[in-house]
Order: structure tokens, then C-alpha cells, then sequence
């Protein structure tokens, strides 16, 4: 059974403008500072945040007691997901590829 046992950087690695990111089985997360405070999220899968169509995002406030804030929501939860899933092996041949929406401008065909 996996474990939400993720590599922790510190707050001065948030601080001086670098993020972090990693995986737990198809549990995905990252820390990115953005306009004086964190932003988190996770999603679940094989695709890139960006290429993701659910993710769950929060904001945080960016201090040492915030990154432990989001830390701890972030161990909540992958708690909270059925442990089968989470360890459940994905292959990329088994999703749909991705496919980027249209453009505005361009009038789908």
C-alpha cells in the first residue's frame, strides 16, 4: 500500500521562486509560488496538469505555515482516494489520447 511519503523542500526553496512536483502511484501534485502565495494541486492519472481536464487546486499563503498547511492537504487528500486506484497500474495506451480544444477564433470542424 502506498504512502503519502513525498520528497519536502523547504519554505526558502518556495521562497527564492522554484516549485516542486512528484507522484504517488497516479496521484499527482505541485507547489508553484504565484503572486505572493502558493498554489497547489493535485490530479490523478498519466497526463501533465495542462493536459488534465480535472485537478483540484488551492491557495495557500506564502509563509512556513502555510506550505505546512498545504502539505497537510495534500496528505488529506490522498487519504481521502480509494488506495486501489491510487496503486492501480496506467498505461497511456489505455487512455484516450489528448486532444486540444479548439482555438476561439477557430470554428470547430
Amino acid at each position: 500500500m502506498l504512502k503519502f511519503d513525498p520528497g519536502k523542500m523547504p519554505f526558502h526553496w518556495y521562497k527564492v521562486n522554484n516549485h516542486s512536483s512528484g507522484n504517488i502511484g497516479n496521484f499527482n501534485y505541485w507547489i508553484v509560488p504565484r503572486d505572493g502565495h502558493m498554489q497547489v494541486s493535485w490530479w490523478y492519472g498519466i497526463y501533465s496538469y495542462e493536459r488534465t481536464k480535472v485537478h483540484h487546486d488551492r491557495e495557500f499563503e506564502m509563509s512556513e505555515a502555510g506550505l505546512q498547511q498545504a502539505w497537510q492537504w495534500l496528505e488529506e487528500e490522498f487519504n481521502s482516494l480509494d488506495p486501489n486506484e491510487v496503486e492501480k497500474p496506467l498505461s497511456i495506451l489505455d487512455e484516450q489520447p489528448y486532444t486540444p480544444p479548439p482555438a476561439e477564433d477557430e470554428a470547430p470542424f
